[in-house]
C-alpha cells in the first residue's frame, strides 16, 4: 500500500458530493435598514427641492415687477428725450 507523503491514503479519503440546500432568499435587516435610510434622504430630498422651487417662483415674480417697473422708466425716459 502506497502511503502518502503528509501520511494520508488518498484512496481511503472518500469524498462526498456537496449538498446543496434550497434557501428561501431573505433580506437582512442591515439591507432593510439602508434602504430605509436611503428612503429618508430621498423624501428630504424632494422636500428641498419643493422649497427651492418655491423660491425660485417668488425671485421670477420679483423679476416679473422689476422688469415691470424698468418698463415704466424706459417710457419715462422716453418722453422725456421726445420733449
Amino acid at each position: 500500500m502506497l502511503v502518502h507523503p503528509v501520511g494520508i491514503n488518498p484512496r481511503a479519503v472518500k469524498t462526498k458530493p456537496f449538498a446543496v440546500e434550497a434557501k428561501p432568499l431573505s433580506v437582512k435587516p442591515k439591507s432593510l435598514a439602508v434602504g430605509q435610510t436611503s428612503l429618508a434622504v430621498e423624501k428630504k430630498c424632494h422636500a428641498v427641492e419643493a422649497k427651492c422651487c418655491a423660491v425660485e417662483e417668488k425671485l421670477r415674480a420679483v423679476d416679473a415687477k422689476y422688469l415691470a417697473v424698468g418698463e415704466k422708466f424706459s417710457a419715462v425716459d422716453a418722453k422725456a428725450v421726445n420733449t
